[in-house]
C-alpha cells in the first residue's frame, strides 16, 4: 500500500469516522450520512460465518446484492450519471474506508468503460474466517457496484475468499 494510502486509511479511521458513527445505542451502530442518520443493526463476525456456512450460496448472495444496492441508494452514493472523475475519486475514498474497518488491505482496480471493477482484499470481514464470503465479498459489492452503474445485471464473481 502507498504512503498516500496508509495515510487516507489512517485519516478515515481517526478523524473522519469517529464523527460518523456512534456506537453508544447498544446492538446498533447510529450513522450519520450527510444530514441523515441511520441506525444499523449489526451481528457478530462469527454469527455471520456460521449463517454462510448453513444457508444456500445463490440466497446468501442475493441477500448481500440487495443490501449493498439499497445502502448506496439510501447514502446516496454517485453513480455513473454524474462526471468520471467524480466516480473515480469515489471508488477510491470506498475502497480506503472499507479498508480501514473491514480489511487489513485492499487494492483495487477500475475499468469505468467496462464497468469492471476488480477488488483483491486481505483478512476480509466473514471471509477470512469461514473461507465462502458470500454475503459481503461478493453479494455486498456486486450491489454497490451495481447501484454505480445503475444496471441490476452487474454480477460478481469472486475466484477465491
Amino acid at each position: 500500500m502507498s504512503v498516500k494510502d496508509k495515510l487516507f486509511v489512517w485519516l478515515i479511521r481517526n478523524l473522519i469516522l469517529p464523527q460518523r458513527e456512534n456506537i453508544s445505542d447498544p446492538g446498533f451502530i447510529k450513522e450519520r450520512i450527510g444530514n441523515n442518520e441511520n441506525r444499523e443493526i449489526f451481528f457478530f463476525e462469527s454469527f455471520l460465518s456460521s449463517l454462510e456456512k448453513t444457508v444456500n450460496k445463490e440466497i446468501l448472495y442475493y441477500i448481500g446484492k440487495k443490501y449493498g444496492y439499497t445502502y448506496s441508494n439510501v447514502c446516496k452514493f454517485p453513480t455513473f450519471k454524474k462526471k468520471i472523475e467524480d466516480i473515480e475519486n469515489f471508488i477510491y475514498f470506498l475502497v480506503r474506508s472499507v479498508e480501514s474497518i473491514y480489511a487489513s488491505g485492499i487494492s483495487h482496480k477500475l475499468k469505468i468503460n467496462k464497468k469492471i471493477f476488480a477488488l483483491k482484499m486481505r483478512d476480509y470481514i466473514v471471509c477470512s474466517k469461514n473461507g465462502l464470503g458470500y454475503i459481503f465479498s461478493e453479494g455486498g459489492i456486486a450491489g454497490i457496484w451495481a447501484y454505480a452503474c445503475q444496471d441490476l445485471t452487474i454480477e460478481a464473481v469472486q475466484p477465491k475468499c
